[in-house]
């Protein structure tokens, strides 16, 4: 999970008794917090109901929003739990809370105070729920949405390997096949392709490409230099889309994004700050720092990049369609490999495959 995540949890009764269910938060600083202080004694479950933290009144879920406190480090994913107490009397558990320790079982050594005599002490289980909290928002799907969206979930970020050696020559994206249900119509066809990569010192390397086609051509037509999307350095993330609009002579994408490519933006003002955060931060990092940390914030700032251009095709073509976007990691080796392994990828009305390769030797620039 990362921070400004939502979580809900819901606990259902399946028995014959009267259940009493109290939730308390066990944060990444330790801080126990009752997160059902509305019902202090618990809330009453009968036969078969059910309670779900994180719904509002009418029953929609909103979750409940992971946060990370200003004075926990941020040097590393921490454990966060959710505490299920329930019991057959009222317990109040506001005793529990703590600002900054928590015991094994919350429970131990501090009873809730019940709130009614009974022959008998109160009978309770406590169940755990717990997962790891990142400190850095996932930030990852700020552009779209694509008819076809192939990028990893943002756990597959925390569970990849935390170092891969980035390809030393670098890699080569081209298009494998491109093809259309139907001819390009009456007026042609436009191709805009967007391929983002990283640089060693964690500058963004864009490369992006827009062919024509003339009405009733072919979609995979084309050879060599035409079918080839990136040639440049791969670390971080490797990064792809595709988008489809009929011409209308609109400036091509590499003008579109000419100030982006020279470190700008220089218009757009409300993407400038989000830009720039990004990318100083991506650069900043120590040497040897956090692998998953780094390929967060790249995911994040080439997100950012891919935004600015489809705003700016939407623009200039405003019949624009996004139809792929794929994301590949250190852990798969940047997706070395054809994608998919046989056939095409259907998206929309469109089947296409793309290929990975490492060179043999150094890139030339990226533009």
């Amino acid at each position: 999970m990362f921070t400004g995540d939502a979580v809900y949890l819901r606990v259902f009764n399946p028995g014959a008794e009267l259940l009493y269910v109290s939730v308390l938060d066990v944060g990444v600083s330790d801080r126990v917090t009752l997160l059902t202080a509305s019902e202090p004694a618990g809330i009453e479950l009968a036969l078969r109901e059910h309670y779900t933290l994180g719904a509002d009144e009418h029953g929609e879920l909103r979750g409940l929003p992971l946060w990370w406190p200003e004075h926990v480090e941020r040097d590393r994913p921490r454990l966060e739990s959710l505490v299920v107490v329930a019991s057959d009397q009222p317990l109040d558990l506001r005793a529990l809370e703590a600002p900054g320790q928590a015991a094994a079982d919350p429970l131990a050594g501090r009873p809730g105070r019940r709130l009614r005599s009974a022959a008998a002490p109160p009978r309770y289980g406590v169940y755990t729920v717990d997962f790891l909290v990142h400190p850095e928002p996932a930030r990852l799907r700020l552009d779209g949405p694509y008819q076809l969206d192939l990028r990893p979930e943002a756990a597959a970020v925390l569970a990849g390997p935390t170092r891969r050696v980035a390809p030393r020559h670098g890699v080569r994206v081209h298009l494998d096949a491109l093809a259309r249900d139907e001819p390009a119509g009456p007026s042609g066809l436009r191709l805009d392709t967007l391929v983002v990569s990283f640089a060693k010192d964690g500058a963004p390397r864009l490369a992006a490409r827009t062919r024509w086609f003339d009405a009733g051509a072919r979609l995979d037509r084309g050879e060599g230099r035409e079918r080839v999307l990136y040639r440049g350095p791969a670390r971080h993330s490797l990064e792809l889309a595709v988008w489809v609009s009929t011409p209308a002579g609109a400036p091509t994408l590499v003008e579109l994004l000419a100030d982006v490519a020279d470190g700008g933006p220089t218009e757009d003002a409300d993407e400038v700050d989000g830009l720039l955060v990004a990318r100083a931060a991506l650069r900043e990092l120590p040497r040897g720092g956090s692998q998953t940390r780094a390929t967060l914030l790249a995911l994040e700032l080439a997100s950012r990049i891919f935004a600015l251009a489809d705003q700016r095709l939407a623009r200039a073509c405003p019949d624009r369609t996004a139809l792929l976007r794929a994301a590949h990691l250190p852990g798969d080796r940047y997706g070395c490999a054809r994608h998919p392994a046989r056939g095409r990828l259907r998206v929309g009305d469109c089947r296409l495959a793309y290929e990975v390769r490492e060179l043999a030797r150094g890139p030339t620039r990226a533009r």
